[in-house]
């Protein structure tokens, strides 16, 4: 005799199939199901069919489903072939009418190269584009036309803009003369249209000359803080693209303080950042010397006031 829970699961099975007992559970439950039919937890070795028959059952089961599942996709492929197949004329009729027509977002394949690469990007609104980009005013702004124009085609790639709404969102960033030239212009129909009138009317001509009259004539006021008076000269010298080190010169130069001045012309600043780092470290400095002498004319002449700015 063998014990029942000593059995393959295959040979459970052909048990229960032989005493008309559904085999889709779990090996513990067939063992229990047996055992109350057989009314004991053992069985004798002759009444168990052999792996093979078994498998081979097994086999017979799996091929009917195939043959099942191979009729079924005959069926299916003789309905489609039933169908009309339409004439040429039909088909090329029908390529015309979908031509420029956008599909809807189901069909994919159609998306251009740049939709796709945008997709991810959070859709900006107009008045979102108007916040980012700057300003022209020929007459006031710091920003040449060529570095305008280079500021928003740049600001275009990185967020995927279309350029129809670029051409809308800049005509809002005109300002003064340059509103007053857009409003005698025929209307732009194109963002190219609008570069070539715009570049042709405001030459961007670097006057190297003038750059360094106007960075000379540039002083700090008695009252203006000093990384206002920094990044105000740094700016006129970047317009140009004035190196760095004629830039530290003439904001040294016109500091409006003497000491501070005399302090930082005898430093060598390769970029102007190193110069604004210093220019606040040596002010902090001072302060703290004011704050620990007690006596001497330079206390009198050296208020805190005049450093914490």
């Amino acid at each position: 005799m063998i014990k029942l829970n000593t059995l393959k699961v295959i040979q459970l099975n052909a048990l229960l199939r032989a005493n008309n007992i559904q085999t889709t559970c779990t090996k513990i439950v067939k063992v229990a199901k047996l055992q109350e039919v057989l009314g004991a937890d053992e069985v004798d070795p002759m009444e168990l069919e052999d792996d093979g028959a078994v498998s081979a059952n097994d086999v017979r089961v799996q091929l009917n489903s195939l043959r099942e599942a191979m009729a079924s996709l005959t069926s299916a492929t003789m309905n489609r072939n039933s169908l009309p197949i339409p004439a040429n004329d039909q088909i090329q009729q029908a390529s015309n009418n979908n031509d420029g027509v956008r599909p809807d977002s189901s069909l994919a394949t159609w998306e251009s190269a740049d939709d796709l690469r945008t997709a991810s990007r959070p859709k900006m609104r107009i008045q979102d584009m108007i916040g980012v980009m700057p300003e022209f005013d020929p007459l006031k702004s710091s920003t040449s036309a060529m570095k305008f124009i280079n500021r928003t085609q740049q600001l275009q790639q990185c967020y995927g803009w279309k350029e129809d709404m670029v051409l809308i969102a800049v005509q809002h960033k005109m300002k003064g003369m340059g509103k007053q030239w857009l409003n005698v212009q025929d209307v732009f129909s194109s963002w190219s249209q609008f570069m070539h009138a715009f570049t042709a009317d405001f030459p961007s001509a670097h006057n190297a000359a003038e750059t360094h009259k106007a960075l000379m004539k540039r002083k700090r006021k008695p009252n203006e803080d000093y990384l206002e008076y920094y990044y105000s000269t740094l700016t006129i010298g970047r317009q140009c693209k004035v190196d760095d080190v004629s830039i530290n010169t003439h904001i040294v130069g016109g500091l409006n303080d003497s000491v501070l001045t005399k302090t930082l012309a005898t430093m060598n600043f390769a970029t102007c950042s190193q110069l604004v780092n210093t220019t606040n470290t040596t002010k902090l400095l001072r302060l703290q010397k004011w704050w620990s002498l007690k006596e001497g004319d330079w206390r009198l002449s050296l208020t805190p006031a005049a450093y914490a700015r």
